[in-house]
C-alpha cells in the first residue's frame, strides 16, 4: 500500500532494483518495515513539544529519494554474510536521520547563494549516505533547538563558515573600494574648493589693488588740492598782510627780522651797504 500510494517513483524504483539484485526475502528492507507509516511521503517522527521540528522532519520527495538510497547503500556496504535488511524497529531512526538531513539541506539552501548550494549539494548527499552526519543529526534532533542554525553539524558548519568568510572578504573589499572612492571624491572636492578659494582670493586681490589705486589717487588729489588751496591762501595772506615795499635800491632784501606792532608803522632797517628801506606792515 505504501509503495503504491504514498511513495515517490524514485523510492520505488530504487527498492525494485535492489530486489532484482538480492531478492525480496533477503533484500534491504522487510515487508513489515515497508508497511510502516513513517515510510510514507509527508510523514516523519513526532518531536514532543516542538511543532518546528515535527514539521521540519516530515519527508518531501527529496527525502524519500534519499531514504531509498540510504537503505540500499547500507545493505550493500555490509559484508554479504552479515547483511540484514531494515526492520520495522529500525524505521524510526532511519526516517528521522533522513528527515533531519533533508531539513538541514532546506535550511542551508535558504542561507547560502544558489550557486554555492548546487556546488555542495552532491558532496553533502554523499556524506549523508556514508553516515558521516548521523551522530550530529541525531544529537540535533534530540536537542530540538529552535531555530536550527546548523552550526553544530560539522559539515554544514564548514560550508557556512566558508560562505561567511567569503562574504566578509567581499564585504571588506567592497568597503575598501567604497572608502577609496570616497577618498577620491573628497580629494577632488578639496581640490575644487581650493581652486574656488584661489579664484576668490585673486578676485579680492585685484579688487583690493583697484581700491588702493583709487584711494591713492584720491589722496594725491586731496593733497594736491590742499597744497594748492593752502598756497593760494598764503599768497592772499601775504598780499594783504605781509607786502614788502622797498624804498631805495631794489637789489637788496631784508636780512633781519622785525617786531610786529599793533599799529601801522614804518620801520627803517639798515642794510650792510648803508642803504635804508622801509617795511609797511599791518596787524
Amino acid at each position: 500500500m505504501n509503495l503504491a500510494n504514498y511513495s515517490t517513483r524514485e523510492f520505488v524504483d530504487g527498492l525494485a532494483a535492489a530486489v532484482c539484485e538480492f531478492g525480496f526475502t533477503k533484500g534491504p528492507i522487510t515487508h513489515e518495515a515497508l508497511a510502516n507509516p513513517l515510510v510514507r511521503l509527508g510523514t516523519g517522527p513526532e518531536i514532543p513539544g516542538s511543532t518546528y521540528w515535527t514539521d521540519g522532519l516530515k519527508k518531501d520527495e527529496y527525502a524519500c529519494k534519499l531514504l531509498g538510497l540510504r537503505i540500499v547503500k547500507d545493505f550493500k556496504d555490509m559484508p554479504p554474510s552479515f547483511r540484514k535488511g531494515v526492520t520495522n524497529a529500525d524505521i524510526p531512526k532511519v526516517t528521522m536521520l533522513c528527515g533531519a538531513f533533508s531539513f538541514g539541506m532546506r535550511i542551508m539552501k535558504a542561507l547560502v547563494p544558489s550557486a554555492v548550494y548546487t556546488e555542495h549539494a552532491d558532496t553533502m548527499e554523499k556524506k549523508y549516505l556514508l553516515k558521516y552526519l548521523d551522530v550530529d543529526l541525531e544529537e540535533e534532533v534530540r536537542k530540538a533547538v529552535e531555530p536550527w542554525s546548523l552550526e553544530c553539524v560539522a559539515e554544514f558548519r564548514t560550508i557556512l563558515t566558508k560562505i561567511t568568510n567569503d562574504e566578509q572578504l567581499k564585504r571588506r573589499a567592497r568597503d575598501e573600494e567604497l572608502a577609496s572612492r570616497v577618498d577620491q571624491v573628497t580629494f577632488e572636492q578639496a581640490v575644487e574648493q581650493l581652486k574656488n578659494d584661489q579664484d576668490a582670493v585673486e578676485a579680492w586681490t585685484k579688487a583690493q589693488q583697484g581700491f588702493n589705486r583709487n584711494r591713492q589717487a584720491v589722496e594725491r588729489t586731496y593733497v594736491r588740492n590742499r597744497y594748492t588751496k593752502g598756497l593760494k591762501k598764503c599768497e592772499e595772506f601775504s598780499d594783504k598782510r605781509l607786502r614788502l615795499v622797498f624804498i631805495g635800491s631794489e637789489e637788496h632784501a631784508a636780512t633781519q627780522e622785525f617786531a610786529v606792532s599793533k599799529t601801522k608803522q614804518i620801520v627803517d632797517l639798515p642794510d650792510k651797504s648803508g642803504d635804508q628801506y622801509h617795511v609797511w606792515y599791518y596787524v
